[in-house]
């Protein structure tokens, strides 16, 4: 199941993101879900 999540960041990191996300052709949604990920097998 996918559920929408706000987050609040500093406009630059979300900038970075956004270009990251071009450069990747990955959108920022699965950037963030992959990070999250991450951090649940830790």
């Amino acid at each position: 199941m996918n559920t929408k999540l706000t987050l609040r960041m500093d406009n630059d990191l979300i900038e970075s993101a956004k270009e990251h996300s071009a450069k990747t052709g990955k959108s920022v949604s699965r950037f963030v879900s992959d990070l999250f990920e991450i951090i649940k097998n830790e």
